[in-house]
């Protein structure tokens, strides 16, 4: 009987732990990095809309064309009240200036100079498009932009 307890108690423990796991995956709580004038951004302080990170670096070629592409539509994301995130991954600031002195970008760019970020989402190539909905909630994660992104971040 003290055995079967025992296995019950380190199951329900597993459950726990897993279940915390996932839930600060799913809503992206307390995602602060630097932007690149060096300011803190907090991206939790903007649940209530609905948000695209795109997970990228200045070397990738797929990067530079997914980046060109969210620029020529971040004016229709944002009257459609998409935030737009660019979130480079592990390159130094100095680095990231100089790509977009040619590659200028209309919203906001964030450093992950150490890929924590990028290892939390469990991103594992670039570009990673990630989309969370109004509530916080991560309701894909994509290495294409979704054209069905508009279905995706009502859900």
């Amino acid at each position: 009987m003290i055995l079967v307890r025992k296995i019950v108690w380190s199951c329900l423990a597993l459950m726990i732990i897993c279940g915390l796991g996932f839930n600060r995956q799913a809503f992206g709580a307390n995602i602060i990095l630097k932007d690149l004038q060096a300011n803190t951004v907090n991206l939790e302080s903007f649940n209530g809309s609905p948000r695209i990170l795109i997970f990228w670096t200045t070397w990738c070629p797929y990067c530079r064309a997914a980046i060109k592409s969210l620029t020529q539509i971040s004016a229709q994301l944002q009257q459609e009240g998409v935030l737009v995130f660019a979130i480079d991954v592990n390159e130094s600031p100095v680095r990231v200036r100089n790509f977009l002195k040619n590659s200028p970008v209309n919203f906001k760019v964030l450093l992950d100079g150490e890929a924590q970020l990028a290892s939390s989402y469990n991103v594992n190539g670039v570009p990673t498009y990630v989309l969370i909905n109004r509530a916080g909630r991560i309701v894909a994660k994509r290495n294409s932009f979704p054209s069905d992104y508009k279905d995706l971040l009502a859900r």
